[in-house]
């Protein structure tokens, strides 16, 4: 390759490297000894090793590193020395004084809106407020202002969703001003709302992603529980920094420290960059980790260094004592080391770096025609305390220093594949193979490419790894087989690794000193799983109620839904209130036999991986999906749907319902099938005779009676809250938890009666037939179907309704008639008939 370093390939030739010498140092002699001038990247070091810059950040565990920690988590973007100004003396010692007195607080407010013809649309405003503002605001959007707006929203969502459902049900088209879908990750779009209802519930969805950064519905107890924020601690720092900011700001020196960031590319500052006194990790030299070779980890320090890596450490200021912190003075050492090294105090420097991100050396290629270009890449993650504002200052100089080289490979891929349209394949990373997850050129690339240009869009899930400079590496100080198919396991499958993916994998060596591997695939998710009967289930039990369900779907359908293999074991773990981790383990021999030689598994991963883009939280009908599809009809996960099931189960209907089944309609789930009750209804008949009451009336009073008995008939057939209360046997009726109970007259076939048809039945002496009916829809509350549920076990007897209707008409019509001539009481008892189908 092009980019390989030539005295590197020369000194292969001409020495090999068979023990570890007492100075690791001395694998790096080839780099030390080649000039300058031919080392990479010479547009961001010039003629340098190392370049430096000042960076002043929070000092870890004080109350405003806290609250700034905080915010963060909130999406809020702080900068606590942003107005400070500070004065650099002799040696670097630090006195600073306040410039304007602010801490400012960036975010991009986004707000949802309908315009005045009706458009929906989106805003995006840049925010910038000073500290005190933001805390204020944060602490009475949750006191305060929240549960008002959420109320709200909520109740605009509910007759939204209540409306949609009738209108499904009815099999209407809603009506044209019912037009507005919400976001997809608050509700399911297919249901539509008014604009009155859209802006009042994204009124609270924006104001909380603006102060909160979340669009939970969650209680703020809740949430914050979740997020592992102390709000009582917040909320007393917020007090303070709003009341007392001037004391805040004179006292600044104790939360704020002035450091310094080094840029490096030197060989031994890169290959040190676990090898400090507050930075360790598994890239820790051989010597650091008391074993005598390299191991999969640092085996990256030697190829990271002949791969053109770098480094960028952060050094506090009060360390500059033999130096002044100045690009001047790094000129002058040179080559000579700055680190202190305690296995080498005579051979090392004074500074002792406190943190680091490692720098990728990546190229651009389109094809082998044209010349690479080459980009240094911040891999973002901080080992060592972490400094706020040290990744955003190192991806901010790469940005600006190498613009001219990202604005090329911009260009460059607009030619071939549109404005903005850049391939990940295209770019190959050089240098050791580990790449810490989550953090990988792929994922870091683009917020850099980003930061010079808002519209550039990348394509692809990994970029391409040059293996052979570690390879050749380990070749040349005599690492084994098992060491080199260990490096390669680790570079396929790094480079697949990501979002729900990930790997495990070991090698191990045969009888016969062949060697051979093993490797295992995980797709991990989160699902909400709140308990399904709001009685806390035992954790162990829950897992194994969830486990059991998944068992059953990725054991019998996902080979005929998505042409994926049985699992090989299934991981449960609670994650957080109502919310479980679940892991799928996929035996690699299961997903292809080619895949146990290094070739094949290169060659057929990229697919197998491919399949796996089913488990995908938006698919419409994914694994996932059919996951949580199936622990609702196991009962694990409570669900709208059986909301009518569960509450018949619970009282035994219709067994032990007093009234019959009416009418049941059953509606199917889409999209993996199954009916489930979406409305049912009881009933059940009784019969008055109006003649009877009639009798007990004085003959001057009969025309009257008529008109009131009547009106009371009317009143009960035509208005559902007195019906209610006559069959609840209840004073009032609350529409909010109990269903309506309807009472009609069956046999008229009409709404009311008219007093001429009352005359016909009382002097023929007939019957009014009644029917008393309730329904359960799946749309009405829990509350509503509990209610319902026990009126129809427990107190829906149509013979004690029955009297309570003619007690009730007698009371009513001789409260009408009083004053005009006593009712007279007839010796014969009225005969209610009840009559059941």
């Amino acid at each position: 390759m092009k980019l390989l370093l030539e005295s590197w390939n020369k000194f292969l030739e001409e020495q090999k490297l068979n023990e570890m010498t007492d100075e690791e140092k001395e694998y790096l002699r080839p780099l030390l000894d080649m000039p300058i001038e031919d080392y990479l990247f010479s547009n961001i070091f010039g003629n340098s090793y190392r370049i430096i810059e000042p960076v002043s950040g929070l000092k870890e565990k004080t109350p405003l590193a806290n609250a700034i920690s905080v915010l963060n988590k909130l999406g809020w973007q702080v900068d606590p020395a942003s107005n400070l100004e500070y004065h650099d003396e002799t040696k670097g010692n630090l006195a600073g004084k306040v410039k304007s007195g602010k801490i400012l607080c960036s975010k991009t407010k986004v707000s949802h809106y309908i315009d005045g013809k009706g458009n929906q649309g989106t805003s995006r405003k840049s925010v910038v407020l000073n500290l005190p503002k933001v805390l204020a605001g944060i602490i009475n959007f949750v006191k305060n202002s929240r549960d008002k707006i959420q109320k709200e929203a909520g109740a605009e969502h509910f007759e939204a969703a209540k409306r949609h459902v009738s209108l499904e049900r009815e099999g209407n088209e809603a009506p044209a001003d019912i037009k507005y879908s919400l976001p997809a990750k608050i509700s399911d779009p297919i249901i539509k709302h008014t604009a009155n209802e859209y802006r009042k519930i994204m009124k609270f969805y924006d104001a909380q992603v603006y102060w909160l950064g979340t669009t939970t519905a969650l209680g703020m107890k809740e949430f914050f529980s979740d997020e592992q924020i102390n709000f009582e601690s917040f909320e007393n720092f917020s007090k303070y920094a709003t009341e007392s900011f001037d004391d805040l700001i004179r006292n600044m020196d104790q939360y704020i420290e002035k450091n310094y960031i080094i840029y490096s590319r030197h060989p031994v500052d890169v290959f040190r960059m676990s090898d400090h006194q507050q930075i360790k990790s598994c890239h820790s030299p051989p010597s650091g980790k008391g074993k005598p070779s390299f191991d999969e980890y640092n085996k990256c320090l030697i190829s990271e260094a002949f791969g053109n890596g770098m480094i960028a450490y952060i050094v506090p200021a009060k360390d500059f004592k033999m130096f002044p912190p100045t690009q001047e003075s790094l000129d002058k050492i040179g080559k000579d080391e700055i680190f202190y090294d305690e296995r080498r105090p005579d051979d090392s420097g004074e500074l002792i770096p406190t943190s680091r991100i490692r720098i990728k050396h990546v190229a651009f290629q389109l094809n082998e025609e044209t010349e690479p270009i080459k980009v240094a890449v911040p891999q973002g993650k901080i080992y060592g305390p972490k400094v706020p504002g040290f990744v955003d200052t190192v991806s901010s100089k790469m940005a600006t220093i190498q613009k001219q080289e990202i604005n090329n490979i911009i260009k460059t891929s607009a030619k071939v594949y549109g404005d903005g349209h850049i391939k990940l394949s295209e770019f190959t990373r050089y240098g050791g193979s580990y790449q810490d997850a989550g953090y990988s050129v792929a994922q870091t690339m683009p917020e850099l490419f980003r930061r010079v240009s808002e519209d550039v869009e990348f394509h692809g899930s990994s970029v391409r790894y040059e293996p052979d400079v570690e390879e050749a590496l380990m070749a040349s100080i005599g690492q084994n087989e098992p060491e080199i198919v260990r490096q390669r396991l680790n570079e396929i499958f790094d480079d697949h690794t990501g979002g729900l993916i990930s790997f495990d994998w070991e090698v191990d060596e045969d009888y016969d000193g062949s060697v051979f591997y093993r490797w295992k695939m995980f797709v991990t998710f989160i699902i909400d799983i709140p308990d399904a009967t709001g009685d806390k289930k035992d954790s162990w039990q829950r897992m194994r109620d969830i486990r059991s369900s998944i068992s059953q779907v990725a054991d019998s359908q996902f080979d005929d839904f998505y042409k994926i293999p049985e699992t090989d074991n299934i991981y449960v773990t609670k994650y957080s209130s109502d919310r479980w981790k679940i892991s799928l383990q996929y035996n690699g021999a299961d997903l292809g036999e080619e895949t146990m030689y290094l070739s094949g598994l290169d060659e057929n991963l990229p697919n197998i991986v491919a399949k796996m883009g089913v488990f995908d939280y938006y698919e419409d009908a994914g694994p996932i999906q059919l996951i949580e599809f199936t622990l609702e009809e196991n009962g694990v996960v409570p669900t709208e749907r059986y909301k009518i099931s569960n509450v018949m189960e619970k009282y035994d209907l219709p067994d032990s319902s007093w009234w019959l089944v009416d009418d049941t309609e059953m509606e199917e789930h889409f999209p993996f099938g199954g009916e489930y009750i979406s409305s049912i209804s009881f009933m059940d008949k009784f019969s008055y005779f109006p003649h009877e009451a009639m009798e007990k009336i004085p003959e001057n009073l009969r025309e009257a009676a008529y008109q009131h008995i009547a009106d009371f008939i009317n009143l009960i057939v035509t208005d559902d809250a007195n019906a209610s209360k006559l069959a609840y046997n209840k004073s009032t009726f609350d529409p909010v938890a109990y269903s309506p109970v309807v009472i009609m007259m069956d046999s008229e076939r009409t709404l009311d009666i008219s007093v001429s048809r009352l005359k016909e039945i009382i002097e023929g002496e007939e019957e009014i037939e009644m029917r008393a009916g309730i329904g359960l829809y799946n749309d009405y509350p829990n509350e509503m179907l509990q209610n319902a549920a026990k009126f129809l076990e427990e107190d829906a007897n149509i013979d004690e309704i029955a009297e309570r209707f003619e007690a009730q008409l007698e009371k009513y019509l001789a409260d009408k008639l009083k004053g005009q001539q006593n009712v007279t009481e007839s010796k014969k008892r009225v005969r209610i008939h009840v009559r059941r189908q």
